[in-house]
């Protein structure tokens, strides 16, 4: 079994279609679902509209209200922001991070340890934005710190070549380069190589 982390707007969009669709599915759903029919899954992000439209699609009755958490700042669009949050600062003498950061890892320390059998994390979130990039490369290197056996997976949604974000590319490299540097066994695909007029890529 896994437990599921959706964060940001990109990451809960996604989250939202899955919990539909793994709420209408047959049979044994026990790598999905708790002993009380609820998702083994955490909701993150800096705004709240997000999670709010997440839960409301799923269910509020399928989620745990703990798991659930937003803040109302935003992080800008910047990675920096999103990693180190906006007020780096104000952190505790004892090195406890503050803020939405701490929740996220209490809560799936919460779901970690009334569960039987998890073996790891899958991590939903966008690489364009601050916080599915910024906060989602922190919560993937603290998970990694706690539990270094564990397997984590990150479903990443990619921006576009030329996007809204002007920033967006650059959110994503230094996202990129923390799920290179925290996965445990990094994916590799030969390199593709062009051919055809138009540049269509093929594997050799």
């Amino acid at each position: 079994m896994v437990l599921f982390l959706h964060v940001g707007q990109g990451g809960n969009a996604v989250g939202a279609c899955f919990w539909q669709h793994a709420a209408r599915e047959r049979g044994p759903r026990r790598w999905l679902l708790d002993a009380s029919g609820r998702c083994r899954c955490v909701l993150v992000d800096t705004e709240p509209k997000a999670v709010h439209a997440a839960v409301q699609a799923v269910g509020p009755q399928r989620l745990h209200a703990r798991c659930a958490l937003v803040e109302r700042g935003g992080r800008g669009n910047s990675w920096a922001m999103g990693y180190h949050g906006i007020a780096p600062a104000a952190r505790a003498p004892s090195g406890a991070e503050p803020g939405i950061a701490a929740a996220a890892l209490e809560a799936l320390r919460w779901q970690w340890e009334r569960s039987d059998g998890i073996r790891g994390v899958v991590m939903c979130h966008a690489l364009a934005g601050g916080t599915g990039s910024g906060l989602g490369s922190r919560l993937l290197e603290e998970l990694r710190d706690a539990h270094p056996r564990a397997h984590l997976v990150a479903a990443s949604v990619a921006p576009f070549a030329g996007g809204e974000l002007p920033v967006g590319s650059y959110n994503a490299v230094l996202a990129l380069a923390h799920l290179q540097a925290r996965g445990r066994r990094p994916a590799r695909r030969p390199r593709p190589t062009p051919t055809g007029p138009r540049g269509v890529l093929r594997d050799p």
